[in-house]
């Protein structure tokens, strides 16, 4: 009646839990660089290859151009708050929701998913 448990159930259970501890990673990553860095507000100048060039002057007055991933929700010369390292000013990080936590929250979503497709089958087998 009920299937049991096969190979791929524990193959997706076990990257499940792989993403989820990749998706914990990411989340502290970026806890600890938001920590570790400086926040302002720069400005999107010209898009390169998907990329957005932004614009920012440091807490020293240094103006820095770094990259960002190009998102379609932004335009060109629209402001945005950023994070950056004071000891390497080109990791710059945008202050959205999305580019902090997007990919740590869309992957542990999906590795829990993954990990917990695999209960039901335990309950089937059980019962």
């Amino acid at each position: 009646m009920g299937e049991g448990i096969n190979f791929f159930d524990v193959m997706f259970c076990i990257i499940g839990i792989i993403l989820i501890l990749f998706s914990l990673y990411l989340f502290a990553d970026t806890k600890k660089a938001i920590k570790n860095s400086i926040e302002t507000n720069g400005t999107l100048e010209k898009m390169e290859n998907n990329k957005y060039i932004i614009v920012f002057n440091t807490e020293d007055g240094k103006e820095i151009e770094s990259y960002s991933l190009y998102n379609n929700f932004l335009s060109k010369s629209s402001k945005v708050g950023i994070f950056y390292n004071k000891e390497n000013p080109d990791d710059v990080r945008i202050n959205s929701f999305m580019f902090l936590w997007g990919v740590p929250t869309l992957t542990s979503i999906i590795g829990i998913i993954l990990a917990l497709m695999i209960i039901p089958k335990f309950m089937i087998r059980n019962l």
